[in-house]
């Protein structure tokens, strides 16, 4: 099973499509809801592929505090070592999840 994301109002190529298999969508969903704040309509379904919308704004929040993650990895330690239940977590991914977000516009999720 798979994750992908598309882009609603993309400004690039990097902001049209975003894919992760379910090991690297999990964790990564995970980071991110549990330090950005994002209003409850659009957290709902992000363990789902049932087309949950995520503003252009809070796209915005979210690569915001994934940049930051990323100058400081050091105070996320723990999200890099392999979870309990296989679940993956890269700071490559991140990079690349922040980089869609900062050009997608907004997404959805399928």
């Amino acid at each position: 099973m798979s994750y992908d994301l598309s882009g609603m109002n993309p400004k690039s190529k990097p902001g049209e499509h975003f894919r992760n298999n379910f090991w690297w969508w999990v964790r990564l969903s995970k980071f991110v809801l549990e330090h950005v704040d994002i209003p409850a309509s659009q957290r709902r379904n992000w363990d789902s592929n049932d087309g949950q919308e995520v503003s252009g704004k809070t796209a915005l929040r979210i690569a915001a505090f994934l940049r930051y993650a990323l100058q400081h990895t050091e105070e996320f330690e723990s999200w890099t070592r392999e979870s309990e239940d296989g679940l993956r977590f890269s700071w490559e991914n991140v990079a690349r999840f922040a980089e869609f977000c900062e050009q997608s516009g907004g997404f959805v999720i399928f």
